[in-house]
């Protein structure tokens, strides 16, 4: 089996080293895995734990998640290059921590009127496969390797020993959903953010994002409304959707928070974060 991937570097064989590496998995598990008469893997369905949670994880056996693994680094060698600064989840180098450090860094350093608290619905289970795998072709070139992706999302949830297929969404705890999403996000929301929001606006603005929990950070409020109506309708397209429960427009005083006084709050990745007091938001 041949995996060509990308346009990087390769070695002799026009293969980068996390290739050879997933091309020689594959064929260590071609011998005890459900393949199809073309060769290409078909990932086993999904166990769903914490059944009734609210973001249930699924539960993959062995061998596809030895497979999801070498999946993620082949994806995350590819695109990693790619990623926007505003970026911070499931990243090399990068966390909750470096997120945190770069918002609080801005918000001493920079004028800002408006934070744009944004909570997405349902992010991981509302990702759709057939945009995904659109985004994933502009970069792979190898069907193969495609197919493996759909049929890996497509594999199905086994609860209480119901097969339930899925047609959108990725289940968290399968091992390549989180570069999965951060690709998702990247198109979706970093790329439309830095190359379009931002030459439209007057003030500076800038985002900060960790997988669906982000912020966004306007120097002007009439930057902040507009941003706001053009999120609904960017998200919509993705098949994403605002939390409006969650997602609120916030007033917000620097010189306040530069001093460290009490002020109301919102919670970014589990931390607190001082902020003037919340406007109501419109519409």
């Amino acid at each position: 089996m041949t995996v060509r991937v990308g346009s990087g570097a390769a070695g002799p064989l026009r293969q980068t080293l996390d290739q050879r590496a997933f091309q020689a998995f594959l064929e260590v598990l071609a011998a005890g895995s459900e393949r199809d008469q073309d060769g290409v893997l078909r990932p086993q369905e999904v166990k769903e734990g914490r059944p009734g949670e609210v973001r249930p994880l699924g539960i993959s056996n062995f061998e596809d998640k030895v497979v999801q693994m070498m999946t993620a680094k082949i994806l995350g060698a590819i695109y990693e290059p790619t990623f926007r600064e505003c970026s911070y989840g499931f990243r090399p180098g990068r966390g909750c921590h470096t997120a945190i450090k770069a918002l609080g860094a801005f918000l001493h350093r920079h004028d800002c009127e408006v934070v744009i608290d944004i909570d997405l619905r349902n992010y991981f289970g509302t990702i759709d496969h057939e945009i995904l795998v659109e985004m994933l072709r502009q970069r792979i070139r190898d069907e193969t390797f495609i197919r493996y992706i759909v049929r890996m999302l497509k594999a199905g949830i086994l609860s209480d020993g119901e097969l339930q297929m899925t047609e959108e969404g990725s289940p968290q705890g399968n091992v390549a959903s989180p570069i999965l999403s951060n690709i998702y996000g990247h198109f979706v929301i970093d790329s439309w953010f830095e190359d379009v929001v931002k030459s439209h606006c007057i003030g500076r603005v800038e985002l900060f994002r960790y997988c669906d929990d982000m912020v966004i950070c306007c120097q002007l409020r009439t930057d902040a409304d507009r941003i706001f109506k053009a999120l609904e309708g960017r998200l919509a397209k993705a098949a994403l959707s605002l939390n409006l429960d969650k997602t609120r427009l916030v007033s917000f005083d620097r010189k306040a928070f530069c001093r460290g006084e009490q002020q109301d709050s919102f919670d970014f990745l589990g931390f607190i974060v001082p902020r003037a007091k919340e406007a109501v938001m419109s519409g």
